[in-house]
C-alpha cells in the first residue's frame, strides 16, 4: 500500500492552474486563442515526456531506478515552476522577453517534467500490479487518483480564498473584471514546496531489486495457477481432493491491496451476487404452475 500511499499524497498536493489561468487571461490579456494554444502544449510535452522515458530506460538498462526517477523528477517539479514568478514580478520584460514567449516555454518545460513524474507513477503501477485483477486494480488506483485530484482542487480552493486571491464582477461596468493577484506569488511558493511532501515517503517505492522480486513471485503464481488450472484428475482420485484448486500465494509474496480484493472487496461481491441470483431464482420459482395444478385448472 506504501507506494499507491506515496503516488495519492502527491495527487493531494495543491495547484495554482486556476488562479494563473485567470492571471494570463485577466491580468496579461491572453486570449482564447492563446490559451488554446497554451493547452496544446500539454499534449506535445506529453510526448516529449513518453520520448524522454523510453530513451531513458533504454539507455540505462538494467539500471533504471524507479525510486530515483521518483527522487530526482519530485526534486526538479517542484523547484523549476519557480520561474513562473520572474513572470509575476515581471523580471521578463527587464530582460526583452515577452510575455507569450515566457509562458510557452514555461509550460513546455513544467509541463514535460509533470508529465514524466506521471509516467513514472504509470510504470510502478503496471509493475506491482497483481496477476488476475489487472483491470479492478488499475479502476481501483484510477479512483484514488481521481480523489486526491479533487482534495487537491479543494485545498488549492481554500488557499487561494485565504490569500484574497480573487475576480469579481466590476459594480459599475457589468463587462468589466476586477482581480486581486497581489498575492499570487505566495500562493507559488506554498504549491511548490508542498510538492515535496510526498518525498518523505520515498524509501517506499520499491528498488530495481525489490521490483525484480515482486515480478518473479508474480509471475510464478500466475504460471502455477495456468498449470493447477491445466492439470486433469486421474479418475481414481476424489472428487472432493482433486487438484484443480488455485495455487494460494503466501501473505509475504503478494502486495497489500491483492490480500484487500481477495479477502473483503471479492467476497462482498460474490455474497452480493449470490443473494441477487437467489433472490431472481426465488421469483422465477414463484411464477411457475405445477403440470398437475394446471390440467385441473
Amino acid at each position: 500500500f506504501y507506494p499507491v500511499i506515496f503516488m495519492f499524497i502527491l495527487s493531494c498536493t495543491p495547484t495554482s492552474r486556476e488562479p494563473m489561468r485567470y492571471y494570463m487571461i485577466f491580468h496579461l490579456g491572453f486570449d482564447s486563442i492563446k490559451i488554446g494554444y497554451l493547452q496544446m502544449i500539454g499534449s506535445v510535452a506529453f510526448l516529449l515526456a513518453i520520448g524522454f522515458i523510453t530513451w531513458q530506460s533504454r539507455k540505462s538498462n538494467k539500471s533504471f531506478s524507479l525510486r530515483k526517477q521518483f527522487l530526482v523528477w519530485t526534486l526538479i517539479s517542484a523547484i523549476l515552476p519557480f520561474i513562473i514568478l520572474i513572470l509575476l514580478f515581471e523580471l521578463n520584460k527587464k530582460l526583452g522577453i515577452p510575455d507569450y514567449a515566457f509562458v510557452i516555454t514555461d509550460q513546455i518545460l513544467v509541463q514535460t517534467v509533470l508529465n514524466i513524474l506521471f509516467m513514472c507513477n504509470l510504470i510502478l503501477l503496471a509493475r506491482i500490479c497483481p496477476p488476475g485483477i489487472e483491470g479492478f486494480f488499475m479502476t481501483v488506483l484510477t479512483s484514488i487518483a481521481n480523489a486526491g485530484l479533487a482534495i487537491s482542487y479543494a485545498i488549492s480552493s481554500s488557499i487561494t480564498d485565504g490569500l484574497d486571491i480573487e475576480c469579481v464582477e466590476d459594480p459599475e461596468d457589468a463587462n468589466n473584471v476586477l482581480c486581486d493577484f497581489d498575492n499570487l506569488w505566495i500562493l507559488v511558493i506554498i504549491v511548490n514546496l508542498t510538492t515535496l511532501i510526498p518525498l518523505f515517503l520515498i524509501k517506499t517505492i520499491p528498488n530495481e531489486k525489490e521490483l525484480e522480486a515482486i515480478n518473479e513471485k508474480l509471475q510464478k503464481s500466475s504460471n502455477e495457477v495456468a498449470m493447477s488450472d491445466g492439470e486433469v484428475q486421474d479418475e481414481g482420485d476424489d472428487i472432493g481432493n482433486n487438484n484443480y484448486g488455485h495455487y494460494e500465494p503466501e501473505k509475504d509474496e503478494m502486495i497489500g491491496v491483492y490480500w484487500f480484493c481477495v479477502d473483503k472487496i471479492f467476497p462482498m461481491c460474490k455474497c452480493q451476487c449470490c443473494n441477487d441470483n437467489k433472490k431472481e431464482l426465488v421469483a422465477n420459482n414463484s411464477n411457475i404452475v405445477p403440470v398437475e395444478l394446471e390440467a385441473k385448472i
